[in-house]
């Protein structure tokens, strides 16, 4: 990382791209299962949770494809388990952790 003196407001300006970079967030996709016809309510409920970035309907063996960020590996977890799995009408979920 770069050494950098701070002599003015414009200098912090200059290191904001530099900090952004430096910050690592925890990425997943979560393929998900549900019960016939309740696509559309769990895309409901699941576009109301804060880390859930994207989500999209499909056809096929799963219904939803959820994308989500979380600051660090225990917040995954325990999105998870306390917010996403927890809903009803889903019968299951694979999560497919990003690495970068």
């Amino acid at each position: 990382m770069q050494d950098f003196k701070i002599g003015n407001i414009s200098d912090v300006f200059k290191l904001q791209p530099i900090l952004e970079s430096a910050i690592v967030m925890e990425k997943a996709y979560m393929l998900i299962s549900c019960e016939i016809g309740e696509e559309h309510s769990i895309y409901s409920q699941l576009k109301e949770i804060p880390e859930i970035k994207d989500c999209i309907i499909t056809y096929g063996s799963y219904d939803l494809v959820a994308k989500f960020e979380t600051d660090t590996a225990e917040d995954m977890t325990r999105i998870i388990s306390s917010k996403i799995r927890k809903l009803d009408k889903i019968r299951s979920t694979i999560t497919l952790r990003v690495t970068d």
